[in-house]
């Protein structure tokens, strides 16, 4: 008899720790949050996935911020792959502020930049090609084909065109901006083999000083930026906001 092993494709900012909360809070003991440490973003293979899943026979589900979303194929494993999408801008507006919020403990170089810079300045200095995609692209990055990591990643309309196909062959994603309904279509997509999930959450790391609509966001995050930076920004993200576009475009139509 198949296993059957959700995967949570834990995008960063991309709401990730509330359904974290959720799986955790349903599956207790047999959920896993897998980060190998010194690991960058991208990296985890599939293969390794299928290895953790077999180190641990009673995993149910598992959390990584690692992997890309591609789920591995296992004779043994049946995977049920979970990824939220979020507004580019928006989530890199919540990087900032996340980043702002950690404790003073944490000294690592780009938690000490955010904390010490305005908005426009942490960004104009993220943007940097040294970066990757990591506020470049960065979703579309996540759901290409390669498995280039993110340190090292520059996107392309090629990796664009396998994203939107990725997204559109998923049986089950969800968006940011539409949670409760993906929420709603998410305990569908996983009911006939993980019984009723139990969505009772919290919303997790949400920033108090942020706008409480998408625009409202986006407004003050131009305000921050500047036309020109944030200009800068879109174009940096021009093909996450044309997978954002497709992906929000498939969602409202399945009636999710």
């Amino acid at each position: 008899m198949k296993r059957h092993i959700i995967i949570h494709y834990h995008l960063y900012k991309n709401a990730g720790s509330t359904l974290d909360f959720i799986l955790e809070s349903h599956f207790n003991k047999n959920w896993l949050s897998y980060d190998p440490p010194n690991r960058a973003i991208g990296s985890l293979r599939p293969l390794e996935i299928v290895e953790c899943a077999a180190d641990r026979p009673n995993l149910q589900a598992i959390s990584t911020h690692l992997a890309k979303v591609s789920p591995p194929k296992s004779d043994g494993c049946c995977y049920y792959p979970l990824v939220f999408l979020r507004h580019p801008l928006d989530r890199i507006g919540s990087v900032y502020a996340y980043l702002r919020t950690l404790p003073i403990e944490d000294e690592r170089e780009h938690v000490l930049m955010a904390k010490k810079y305005s908005s426009a300045d942490f960004i104009r200095w993220r943007l940097d090609a040294r970066f990757g995609a990591l506020i470049r692209n960065f979703q579309t990055a996540m759901l290409c084909n390669d498995h280039i990591n993110l340190t090292y990643k520059v996107a392309t309309s090629k990796d664009l065109d396998e994203a939107k196909c990725n997204i559109s062959a998923l049986a089950f994603f969800g968006l940011v901006e539409h949670f409760d309904d993906s929420i709603n279509a998410m305990k569908a997509y996983l009911r006939p083999q993980f019984g009723e999930i139990v969505s009772d959450y919290r919303i997790q790391n949400k920033s108090s000083e942020r706008g409480a609509s998408l625009n409202n966001r986006l407004d003050e995050l131009k305000q921050a930026l500047g036309s020109s930076l944030y200009d800068e920004l879109e174009r940096a993200n021009a093909l996450d906001l044309e997978l954002y576009q497709h992906a929000e475009q498939r969602f409202l139509n399945r009636g999710f």
